[in-house]
């Protein structure tokens, strides 16, 4: 493939030098069924990890818990999760949220992220 007659903006110096890739974060917010209350939003997220956790384990992913920070968040009056992730692919990250998000009712609506593209509901 020839390369494009334009330079991308956001590149800097040849692209064809060898250099580390940028490490992408993705975040990933998965909206409940459940009302957002502070009493009870430590037992939310402990359904939601058991459900994130029971899935991964079916769709044999493994992945580093490191790499993965977890925030309570108040998305228009339901209990949600921020996920930020790194490292991972953007496109593999929506296939999975899109696909988790179909397997549980417990997740009502899913809002992905990535670096440079817009933020997108699955």
């Amino acid at each position: 493939a020839c390369p494009p007659t334009t330079p991308n903006p956001q590149s800097q110096g040849n692209s064809t030098t060898k250099r580390k890739r940028a490490v992408e974060e993705i975040k990933i917010t998965l909206v409940s069924n459940q009302v957002f209350d502070p009493a009870r939003n430590d037992n939310h997220l402990q359904v939601f990890k058991a459900l994130m956790d029971d899935y991964i384990k079916t769709k044999g992913v493994s992945y580093s818990s490191g790499l993965v920070k977890e925030q309570i968040t108040n998305d228009n009056g339901m209990f949600a999760i921020l996920y930020t992730v790194m490292g991972y692919d953007c496109d593999g990250v929506t296939n999975f949220v899109r696909e988790g998000k179909a397997s549980t009712n417990f997740i009502t609506a899913a809002k992905v992220k990535c670096e440079d593209r817009p933020e997108i509901t699955v």
